[in-house]
């Protein structure tokens, strides 16, 4: 069993400590991501954790802008977690934090090497990558600058400095542009989940829907990109492809997860469709009443105004 800040994790699942029933179990969670959020203490990790029947539990790293005591034990528990989902749930973010934040620890030691060997592009990429977790920007920017003067070529580099400026929210145009380039140079599975979760951001999700297709017919299983062309489509409002993206989403696994998971979404969808249906036709009917209603008064009016204009001129030509 693992304890971290008032909830309990073990083989099982997810639980309260006051409570023995579980907030969720294992195989029941469809999705992991964890995101940096904004707020006036500082920035900090959000993981949230979401079940088929659609609850989603949070976890985070402590808010603290001087000291991140609590983050190495932060990610400890996404280590923990890592360990008991599928790894085709969980995206990059969540990977990355879970990776780098467990090594805070050994970053004066990874100083002090680079003292010695300063052009070591392998241990300067790593210590760049614990300044980053930490949310060093600056001094983990600098550092992948060097790396890129030492191998301007070095598309990890290339790939980092553009995910730190998404961190920071930050010309989201020109990631877009960088991720192109390193795709077209490179292209793997995972930058095109990158690139995907880059261009989610408000900046071209028609873009993205390309990329997500594209990505599709190299690995036709792959759920998160399902998974977020679902929410592409529906904040579109594309219900039909919404629908038709569920349907393959509960085809490609075997979790019974999942396909309670797209069941239910399609359901949802299914009301909201019906609903927003229901409500156009009653607009509808309400517009008509309101023609109707207009009509019954200002065509009798006109017909009295033209009597009474038509009145008017006969008089005058007497």
């Amino acid at each position: 069993m693992y304890k971290y800040e008032g909830t309990k994790f073990d083989d099982i699942g997810i639980s309260k400590s006051l409570r023995r029933k579980h907030a969720l179990v294992w195989e029941d969670i469809v999705s992991v991501s964890t995101a940096v959020v904004d707020s006036q203490w500082g920035k900090y990790y959000r993981t949230e954790l979401e079940s088929a029947s659609g609850k989603v539990l949070v976890i985070k790293c402590r808010k603290n802008t001087s000291s991140f005591s609590n983050l190495p034990e932060y990610c400890e528990v996404l280590v923990f977690i890592l360990g008991k989902v599928p790894e085709n749930i969980v995206f990059e973010k969540t990977h990355f934090v879970a990776k780098w934040g467990t090594e805070i620890g050994n970053a004066k030691e990874r100083e002090q090497a680079l003292k010695y060997f300063p052009d070591d592009i392998r241990a300067l990429k790593s210590l760049a990558n614990l300044y980053w977790v930490k949310f060093e920007f600056r001094r983990a920017r600098n550092l992948f600058q060097k790396g890129l003067r030492i191998n301007p070529n070095d598309l990890e580099i290339l790939e980092a400095l553009a995910l730190i400026d998404r961190d920071q929210k930050r010309n989201i145009q020109r990631i877009v542009d960088q991720y192109e380039y390193i795709l077209s140079t490179a292209p793997n599975d995972d930058r095109y989940l990158r690139m995907i979760s880059i261009l989610s951001l408000n900046v071209d999700e028609e873009r993205g829907e390309g990329y997500a297709r594209r990505l599709l017919t190299i690995r036709p299983d792959e759920i998160l990109v399902r998974i977020a062309l679902v929410f592409y489509y529906f904040r579109r409002d594309f219900l039909a492809e919404a629908k038709a993206t569920l349907r393959e989403l509960g085809s490609v696994s075997n979790r019974q997860a999942l396909k309670e998971f797209s069941k239910r979404q399609l359901e949802y969808i299914e009301r909201y469709e019906t609903d927003r249906n229901f409500r156009m036709k009653e607009k509808v009917r309400a517009l008509v009443r309101l023609i109707g209603f207009w009509l019954i008064i200002i065509i009798p009016a006109l017909f009295f105004l033209y009597r009474i204009v038509e009145f008017v001129l006969r008089m005058f030509k007497t």
